[in-house]
């Protein structure tokens, strides 16, 4: 019982748009008979304004760009060598994060208009759930660092590089890509929406 309650569960994430959508019956241009999918859920609307959609998904991706030029800077600032310094792997982790983010950068819409529920997720919520992945990678990165240098002065590093200007580049690019990924967090966060009888839209 436990078993299939736990493959239910996996089947519901895995197609859990499955039930937004119906096919229908429809004819083609060329008169045959064909088979159409259409969208029956209720639809996500946006409450902002046109204007301000714009300049919302607009610093959305400043924010996610800044993030990621942050990112790559720091590796390159960072002074070799590399041994002992654990939190690089870490660092490396937020990758993964960012390029699903990516993703989310290039579905935002450019204009307001009603959408799916499946188009919303993937563009506003895969943005924002990226964004604190990313963020806490950041994050614990950032303190790897404090402690990889703790460990130094505490004399437990053997030929480990002395602390250089490098260093200091590398921790500030590091605040400020786990800066931009907090604003745009809080930026995904604030989009207000509202749902719309499927009925009263069409595409």
């Amino acid at each position: 019982m436990a078993k299939k309650e736990r493959s239910n569960r996996i089947i519901g994430r895995r197609y859990r748009y499955t039930e937004d959508y119906r096919v229908v019956p429809a004819l083609g241009r060329s008169g045959r008979q064909e088979k159409r999918v259409i969208y029956t859920a209720p639809w996500v609307v946006l409450r902002c304004e046109e204007a301000e959609l714009r300049s919302l998904v607009l610093r959305m991706r400043i924010l996610f760009a800044v993030a990621v030029l942050a990112l790559i800077a720091a590796l390159q600032v960072l002074p070799a060598p590399m041994e002992n310094k654990w939190y690089v792997p870490v660092l490396m982790i937020s990758v993964f994060p960012l390029a699903y983010q990516l993703l989310a950068v290039f579905t935002l819409p450019n204009e307001k208009k009603p959408m799916e529920r499946q188009e919303y997720d993937k563009s506003f919520n895969r943005y924002r759930q990226s964004a604190v992945f990313a963020l806490v990678m950041f994050c614990l990165a950032a303190v790897g660092t404090v402690v990889y240098w703790i460990v130094y002065a505490a004399g437990g590093l053997k030929n480990a590089a002395p602390y250089a200007l490098g260093d200091a580049i590398f921790a500030l690019l590091l605040a400020l890509a786990a800066a931009a990924e907090l604003m745009a967090n809080r930026v995904a966060r604030g989009v207000q929406t509202d749902t719309m009888e499927n009925s009263a839209y069409s595409r």
